[in-house]
């Protein structure tokens, strides 16, 4: 059993993918690696790649706030790096290389702030 995740990076005007293949037992390789020019190209390959939109993540440090609204419609996930979270230590005790998840509105600062459709980052 394996499981596909994509993830991409975000350009000024493309968007850089890649899409691996992870086994149980936490090992990896390369499925597919992509450029896009639209999130409809993104989700057309990774539809036919049977990469599911819970398993697409995009970063979000380029333009933050368009990132997250792509991701709030396609139902993707975001993702950005905190240079101030070193430790990684999580309430259990364990440290991983990842933050807990924070729930955000994707669309602060527009007209449909406070609308259904938050996402995850």
């Amino acid at each position: 059993m394996e499981t596909r995740i994509c993830t991409i990076d975000v350009q000024l005007d493309h968007y850089v993918a890649v899409i691996r293949k992870w086994g149980r037992y936490s090992a990896s390789r390369l499925h597919l690696a992509f450029i896009a020019f639209s999130p409809s190209e993104i989700a057309r390959i990774c539809s036919e790649e049977n990469t599911p939109p819970e398993r697409i993540a995009l970063d979000v440090r380029h333009d933050t706030q368009r990132v997250r609204t792509i991701c709030a419609r396609m139902g993707w996930r975001t993702m950005m790096g905190d240079k101030a979270e070193r430790d990684y230590a999580h309430p259990d005790g364990i440290r991983r290389i990842y933050a807990e998840p924070k729930i955000i509105d994707a669309y602060t600062g527009t007209l449909l702030q406070g609308a259904t459709g938050s996402c995850v980052v």
